[in-house]
């Protein structure tokens, strides 16, 4: 028997739907097989434009990767982060609330998809706090989702320093010390080497007014790094109200070493230094003074008194006239020069 030609023209209809449908198929699951790469690629496009703080070009980008693969928490937390960024920078508030709340949607959204997640909640506690700063009237109903968030991250991820930390900081800022230093406690117990603990542990005991345990946590941030924000002032500042003002003077120092424009703190080692006697250093920093603002002759009499009191006239007179020999039209120096004299 003759094997019969296949033609289109001899196709039934059942055999034309069959073949329509196998055609759309496959070109849904080309489609498909494209897409994670679209997303993907405008994800890190998204990404590198959220480190570069360039929020508007993030957000345009993270939207179409979520469009592309509207699954994954991944692309959609990177969103509402790009979002935050953006209210931030933005300075209308009621536009900045609009832009919280579309992070505050994107974040629940989030939840649903894995509620057990602690990021997703860590950061939606951020922005409910961030919008009870902006909308009072709701601010106890905020707050109080705030707390919601920040406690369900701490306990979906109980082994987790950071949100065990992040707890413990927002009863602090609550006010609720004794709550907050339980936390705090647990997050040292985890790894002592977190100095944030430390240094707000030591914030809870100055409140309360324990003086010694507030320089023991200082003194534990310091031993581990002397650089670490705001701990040579306060240190300089536990060992003042403790009457140690010796202990207090090399922190102080310290400081002004490493922001010479610190006025306060030039001044509060002024203090320092009329408490220990040492003139000659109090000369020094009043001059200090007087070239951070050299239009005004507020700190003139002082430095005089300062430099005679130390006996350093003949000395500052010759550093004066070596100044002065450097920088001839200096007026400022000539004034010195005459009160000293």
């Amino acid at each position: 028997m003759d094997r019969e030609t296949l033609s289109l023209s001899r196709l039934k209809w059942g055999h034309w739907t069959i073949l329509v449908v196998a055609l759309v198929m496959s070109v849904v699951g080309l489609w498909q097989s494209v897409l994670p790469y679209l997303a993907e690629r405008h994800y890190r496009d998204g990404f590198n434009f959220d480190a570069a703080t360039r929020y508007k070009y993030a957000v345009e980008e993270l939207e179409i990767a979520v469009q592309y693969a509207p699954w994954e928490t991944q692309y959609i937390m990177a969103l509402a982060k790009a979002i935050e960024g953006l209210a931030d920078q933005t300075p209308d508030v009621p536009t900045k609330i609009q832009l919280l709340q579309r992070a505050e949607s994107l974040y629940l959204r989030t939840i649903d998809l894995d509620v057990m997640n602690p990021w997703q909640h860590n950061r939606l506690g951020a922005v409910y706090t961030l919008m009870a700063d902006l909308i009072p009237a709701r601010r106890v109903e905020l707050t109080a989702m705030a707390e919601r968030e920040v406690r369900s991250a701490a306990e979906y991820d109980h082994q987790n320093p950071l949100f065990q930390l992040n707890l413990a900081y927002y009863l602090h800022r609550a006010g609720r010390f004794e709550e907050a230093r339980k936390y705090y406690q647990i997050v040292l117990d985890m790894d002592p080497n977190i100095l944030e603990a430390h240094y707000n542990m030591a914030d809870i005991s100055r409140r309360e007014g324990k003086i010694g345990d507030t320089l023991k946590s200082y003194l534990a941030v310091y031993t581990v790094n002397k650089d670490f924000p705001n701990i040579n002032l306060a240190l300089a500042g536990t060992y003042a109200q403790m009457g140690r003002t010796a202990d207090a003077i090399p922190y102080m120092e310290a400081e002004i070493k490493k922001r010479p424009d610190f006025v306060d703190g030039i001044k509060s080692l002024i203090t320092m230094y009329q408490q220990t006697g040492n003139f000659a250093r109090i000369a020094e920093l009043y001059y200090q003074l007087i070239m951070l603002n050299p239009g005004s002759k507020d700190y003139y009499p002082a430095f005089a008194a300062a430099v005679k009191t130390a006996g350093k006239s003949d000395a500052t007179l010759a550093s004066l006239n070596q100044l002065k020999a450097q920088n001839p039209n200096a007026q400022v120096l000539d004034e010195l020069i005459a009160l000293v004299r």
